[in-house]
């Protein structure tokens, strides 16, 4: 994903996860590790989406800021482009499309 992106990429300890201003953390691995750390992160209060990324991984799960979510950013947009929201076409593909499609 890093080379693909040309983002940089930074691994956190999350010993303490309040210390880091985060907007969206992607995770990569065993589908076994993955359930168990998504309901850990949910239990958190963070909401958490399987990531249609395609990826060596055989799980992979995106987590976002506690009350955010892909709708949320949507109405933000239309506002600040003034636009009504019975002008806006949204498409998605994974879990974290859901509000957004609502």
């Amino acid at each position: 994903m890093k080379k693909r992106s040309h983002r940089k990429v930074t691994n956190f300890k999350l010993d303490n996860p309040k210390a880091y201003q985060v907007s969206k953390m992607v995770a990569f691995g065993s589908k076994k590790k993955m359930n168990k750390f998504r309901k850990e992160v949910e239990a958190m209060g963070f909401p958490a989406f399987a990531f249609s990324y395609v990826s060596n991984a055989a799980a992979n799960i995106e987590i976002v800021p506690k009350g955010i979510n892909k709708s949320i950013g949507l109405a933000k947009v239309a506002e600040l482009l003034k636009i009504n929201q019975n002008e806006v076409l949204y498409f998605g593909d994974g879990e974290n499309d859901i509000e957004a499609i609502q």
